[in-house]
Formats: C-alpha cells, sequence, structure tokens
C-alpha cells in the first residue's frame, strides 16, 4: 500500500515552514511506515521544479497544504491534486493573526472541513490520521459539448481582459464562465464540475493594479491546477508586468499583446474542440437514491442556455416579457432575471425574421466613463452625451449583427444581395469597427472619448458636445 504523503507549504513566513517542518521530523520518528514529503525536499538539482512537485503529488495516497495565507503555488498545487483525485487535506495554523480570514470572500476552501493547528505537536496528531479523506473529486462527469470551453473572468473587464473574451467570442466556440461580478466567492463542488465537464480552460494573472488582482489570481491559480491534474487544454495568459510563480512559469503565455492574445485564444479553441473528438469518459453510474441524479441546472443561467429550455418554466414574468407588455425585469441576483432574457433570445431567434442582439454592457467601463467624463459636463450636455453614445453603439451592433447573420443568405435572396454589400462597405469605414464582441468594441469607444477628453483639445471637445447638444 502506497504511504507517501505530500505537503506544500507557502515559504512566508517563516513561521509556517519552521513548524511543519519540525512536525514532519516527530511524525517520521513516531511513524515511520508513513512517508511526509515537504516541497523543499523534492527538489533534485538539473530538474524541473514544478515536474519534481507535481510527480510528488502523483506518487502520493493523501497531499496536505497549508492556506494560512494566500499563495499561488499553494493553489495551483492544491488545484492539482484534486483534479489527480487525491484526498486533498486543508490545514490552518490559528497562531497567525487572520489566518485563512480572506477565505471569506474567496471562497474554494471554506466550507471543506479543514484541520487547525498552533504548533507541531498539534500539526502531528493531524498527520497521524490513519484513514484519508474521500477524494473531491466527482466520480461521475460527462463533457459538456454544447459549451465545451470554461473562461475565468476578472472582476474589472479592463482592456486585456476584454480583448482575451473578444477573441474567444470571435472563434463562435460556445463557452461557460466564472463571473465575480455576478458571484462573489467561488464554490469548490461548482468550479470542480465546471472544469471537469470542460475541454479547455482559459484563465489569465493579471497586474496588482487591478481590482480584486488577489482573489482572482488566486482563483487563477486554483483552475489552473484543476485543469493540469484534469488533463484538459490550459491556456493561461500572463497579463501582468512580472514573471510568474515557478509551478506555472513554463506553461503561461505572454498576454500583453493584443496580436498575440488573438492568435493563442484561436489556438486554444482550435484544440479544446478537437479533444471533443475523442472518445468521451462513460460516466460512472452513482450509487445511492435516484435522486442524486437529478439535476436542477447551473448556478448561473449563462453557464446553461443550451440547456435552458430543458426545464425552463414560463412565468407571469416571461410571458409579459415576450409578449411585449413589459421592457425591463428587476430583481434580486438569482431570481431569473438572465434565464427569462436567455429563453426569449432562444424563443424569438428561431423566426428568421427576428434579429436578436445579445448585449452585456460592461459596469466597469460605463463606470469610468461616467467619472471620466460626465460629472464635468452640464446637465443638458450630460444627457445629449450619454443619448448619442448608446444610439450609436446600439446601431453599429445592429449593422455588425445584420451583416453576420445575413451573410449565409448572399446570392439566395435578392433584396439581401442587393443591400448588403451596401451595408458591409458603409460600415466598414468606422474607425471604431473591429474584430471581437459588444464589450471590446464598447471599450474602443469609450477610450476614444476619454483619450479626446483628456487631450490638449479638452475645451474644444467639450465645446463641441454643448454646440450639438
Amino acid at each position: 500500500m502506497n504511504r507517501n504523503r505530500f505537503f506544500g507549504y507557502p515559504s512566508e513566513p517563516p513561521l509556517l515552514g519552521q513548524t511543519i517542518e519540525a512536525a514532519r521530523k516527530n511524525f517520521s520518528s513516531r511513524l515511520a511506515r508513513y512517508s511526509v514529503q515537504t516541497w523543499p525536499q523534492v527538489f533534485r538539482f538539473g530538474e524541473f521544479i514544478d515536474s519534481n512537485i507535481l510527480g510528488a503529488i502523483d506518487g502520493s495516497e493523501l497531499a496536505y497544504f497549508d492556506i494560512s495565507v494566500p499563495n499561488f503555488n499553494v493553489f495551483f498545487e492544491a488545484g492539482y491534486s484534486i483534479g489527480r483525485g487525491k484526498p486533498t487535506v486543508c490545514l490552518i495554523n490559528t497562531s497567525l493573526d487572520g489566518s485563512g480570514a480572506y477565505l471569506n470572500e474567496l471562497g474554494l476552501f471554506d466550507t471543506i472541513g479543514q484541520g487547525r493547528y498552533e504548533n507541531s505537536a498539534d500539526l502531528v496528531d493531524i498527520l497521524s490520521t490513519d484513514v484519508p479523506p474521500r477524494p473531491i473529486l466527482p466520480a461521475s462527469y460527462e463533457a459538456n459539448f454544447a459549451q465545451p470551453l470554461f473562461l475565468l473572468k476578472t472582476r474589472a473587464n479592463f482592456e486585456g481582459m476584454a480583448r482575451a473574451i473578444g477573441a474567444l467570442t470571435d472563434t463562435f466556440t460556445q463557452f461557460r464562465s466564472f463571473d465575480p461580478t455576478e458571484d462573489q466567492r467561488m464554490a469548490l463542488r461548482d468550479i470542480v464540475q465546471q472544469v471537469a465537464e470542460s475541454t479547455g480552460i482559459l484563465c489569465a494573472v493579471v497586474s496588482r493594479e487591478i481590482q480584486d488582482s488577489e482573489n482572482h489570481n488566486l482563483r487563477a491559480a486554483f483552475v489552473s491546477g484543476l485543469a493540469r491534474g484534469m488533463d484538459r487544454e490550459l491556456l493561461l495568459l500572463n497579463m501582468s508586468s512580472k514573471s510568474l510563480p515557478l509551478d506555472v512559469r513554463d506553461y503561461a503565455k505572454s498576454g500583453r499583446e493584443p496580436e498575440n492574445v488573438q492568435k493563442l485564444v484561436q489556438s486554444f479553441a482550435l484544440t479544446s474542440l478537437a479533444r471533443l473528438q475523442r472518445a468521451a469518459p462513460q460516466p460512472t453510474a452513482l450509487k445511492g437514491p435516484s435522486i442524486q441524479r437529478i439535476s436542477l441546472g447551473g448556478t448561473a443561467a449563462e453557464n446553461e442556455f443550451r440547456r435552458l429550455s430543458e426545464y425552463f418554466v414560463e412565468t407571469p414574468a416571461f410571458r409579459a416579457a415576450i409578449e411585449g407588455e413589459g421592457r425591463i425585469v428587476i430583481g434580486r441576483k438569482g431570481s431569473g432575471k438572465t434565464a427569462i432574457f436567455t429563453e426569449m433570445a432562444t424563443q424569438l431567434g428561431k423566426n428568421r425574421k427576428s434579429l436578436i442582439l445579445s448585449l452585456k454592457p460592461d459596469g466597469y467601463q460605463l463606470r469610468k466613463f461616467k467619472d471620466n467624463l460626465i460629472n464635468f459636463l452640464s446637465e443638458g450636455t450630460k444627457e445629449h452625451t450619454v443619448a448619442a453614445f448608446w444610439e450609436y453603439l446600439l446601431l453599429l451592433e445592429v449593422c455588425h449583427s445584420c451583416i453576420t447573420y445575413d451573410e449565409k443568405y448572399l446570392g439566395r435572396d435578392p433584396a439581401i444581395s442587393r443591400l448588403l454589400p451596401t451595408l458591409r462597405e458603409k460600415y466598414g469605414r468606422d474607425e471604431y469597427i473591429i474584430e471581437g464582441d459588444f464589450s471590446e468594441r464598447t471599450v474602443l469607444l469609450l477610450e476614444e472619448i476619454n483619450n479626446r477628453y483628456n487631450s490638449k483639445e479638452k475645451k474644444e471637445f467639450i465645446q463641441q458636445l454643448s454646440f450639438q447638444s
């Protein structure tokens, strides 16, 4: 029987390492039949550091990880361990001030049993357990053929992330996502299932100045580890200005050049789709009551739009919206607003004469727009600027959708064959037309307005807006 165990922990603060190494020595002398290896022990001269650590996890019956303080490498290794189906135990040293407090906001390990210790003696008692916990990885899963890719979004949709999302949208590959603006904490059960059902995972490491960067980078580390452990296609973009931690340094790609991002995302999408052609894993029948086999859908309608019609219940609010009696849907998070919107788009889209625009404005960029420009204008100019901005942006999106949707009727429909080339020619003249999605085109337009406002011609620009209003 395999009696090897692995222990991962942060190098800072030194107190953690000192306590853990002391416990390891005492434990080895007490129970010689077990072998506990910490990450400094598995390093070998002339060999790749990440291979040493991941190999040690592969060869272990059980893995421990100290998560007292946030650490990128530890989260990556914990994700890898779970992805490999290893029993995984998270530990917290309660002698440190505020240890583990960050998990309340981050999530992941806040709802699973944790081992808590103050000193090496406490830790030896935890290590002495003879019955490993059950693996967290589900025993059964099926690849999501409708939405095979998974995207880890940032809280702020800054330009780098907007370009990555736009590039992924351009591949016409359906994807699911985790959006921290919708779900503040990441649930361990949900993210393990999302990665398990995916063939490709896309995430990025961002700079410290980006909003919520610490939590996002920890999520990226854990999701990347899960993807490596489950042998999923992984595209990890480095959008920061610094080198990444050792565990992922060789796997990450530069995400700071827009052209490079476009090529990387396209290649990633193609490779991930090719994985769908492989033999799908056969799900293992779940044991226990039949109710365990019932699926109530995902926690976010955005990740369920291909399956939503299977279990969507038409409510009075839905009927009012689809019949044109209601234009605005208001409700708390989780009340079904996105589900109503998605099901309406599905049903109305069955009519060839209907053109559906599924637009999701980015609140972060719009707040910047307001802060940088609107607050400095007169009341009348504010109203004019906002109205003109939205009218111009929506007209661009209608043109973009018409060109994309009607392309397949070119040469078959006389009216479309006559009008589409003219529309395409006029649309192509606009200097804000770029490849990407609605969010990326919105960012470009907002940046142009902000740049003109902050330029030397600021006074002339405001006068122009005021005159036009």
